[in-house]
């Protein structure tokens, strides 16, 4: 099955090709063997070989093998979060943080440390309080 991209045509087995020979390569790169990367991953060096021969792998293992190989930054980067194109998107995005956007219910109310607190006379502000208790 091809999927259609703006750029090219991707398979699942052409992508999979291409991270096999990737792991291939950073493999070798780090200087190490099958057997050597097998034992950092806890896996068998058969199951690399059929890897970077045929591309299968389980997630799982694959993710092991990532692991191994100090190469899980990769895959947390598959899959960013897409900048919003709109308000509308920036609000949806914000409201699936916690976050409200827009005007304040308590617009107007005063907020801070230089306005009167809960128990103190509205007369008296936190600074004018400081500065009496000399």
């Amino acid at each position: 099955m091809m999927i259609k991209t703006p750029l090219f045509d991707v398979s699942p087995a052409r992508l999979a090709d291409r991270v096999a020979l990737a792991l291939r390569a950073r493999r070798i790169a780090a200087g190490w063997s099958r057997a050597v990367l097998a034992e950092r991953a806890g896996t068998s060096g058969d199951l690399i070989k059929r890897f970077e021969t045929s591309g299968r792998i389980t997630l799982d293992r694959l993710l092991r093998l990532a692991i191994a190989l100090d190469a899980t930054a990769e895959f947390v980067a598959l899959f960013p979060e897409l900048a919003p194109q709109s308000l509308d998107e920036l609000a949806q995005a914000a409201a699936r943080r916690g976050r409200v956007y827009g005007r304040r219910s308590d617009a107007g109310k005063p907020r801070g440390p230089r306005h009167a607190t809960a128990g103190t006379p509205a007369s008296a502000s936190v600074d004018d309080a400081s500065h009496t208790a000399s």
